[in-house]
C-alpha cells in the first residue's frame, strides 16, 4: 500500500504530462518538479539546478520497481527536455540520462552507454547495462 501510494503521488506531483493542469508554466513545460514544498515548487535540487540533476534525481535509484515509477508516456515527453543536458552533464549523470532514454529507445540507449567513461557513485556499469538491456 505504501509503495503504491508513493508511486501514484510521484506520478501526480513530480512527473508532469501534457494535459496535466496541476502546475502552470514553466513547470509544465519542463515536465518535472525538483523540490515540492508545502506551498511552492522549485525547478532545482538541494545540490544544484542543472537539468540532469532536477530530472534524474526523481528517477533514482534505477531498480526493478522503477519500471512502475517511470511511465513510458512521461519519459517520452520529458526526455525532450532532459536530452538538452547531455552535452554538459558529467558521465555519472549522463548515464542516468541514457538509462531514462532506454525506456523509450533501448537500442539508442545501448549505444549511448557504450560511450560512458565513468559512473555515479550510486550506480554501476553492471546496473546500467542490465537496465538498458532489459527494457522491453
Amino acid at each position: 500500500m505504501a509503495l503504491a501510494t508513493e508511486i501514484r503521488s510521484t506520478q501526480l506531483y513530480w512527473q508532469i504530462n501534457d494535459g496535466d493542469d496541476i502546475y502552470p508554466s514553466p513547470f509544465a513545460d519542463r515536465k518535472v518538479v525538483g523540490i515540492l514544498w508545502g506551498t511552492k515548487v522549485d525547478y532545482a535540487t538541494f545540490f544544484g539546478a542543472n537539468t540532469e540533476l532536477v530530472h534524474c534525481i526523481q528517477m533514482l535509484p534505477f531498480t526493478p520497481i522503477s519500471e512502475e515509477l517511470l511511465d513510458p508516456d512521461w519519459i517520452q515527453e520529458e526526455y525532450q527536455v532532459l536530452q538538452t543536458a547531455i552535452g554538459s552533464a558529467v558521465d555519472g549523470w549522463k548515464g542516468f540520462i541514457f538509462m531514462a532514454h532506454a525506456i523509450v529507445d533501448p537500442e539508442a540507449a545501448w549505444t549511448e552507454v557504450q560511450s560512458l567513461g565513468g559512473y555515479d557513485d550510486g550506480n554501476s556499469k553492471t546496473n546500467t547495462l542490465y537496465w538498458v538491456a532489459t527494457r522491453p
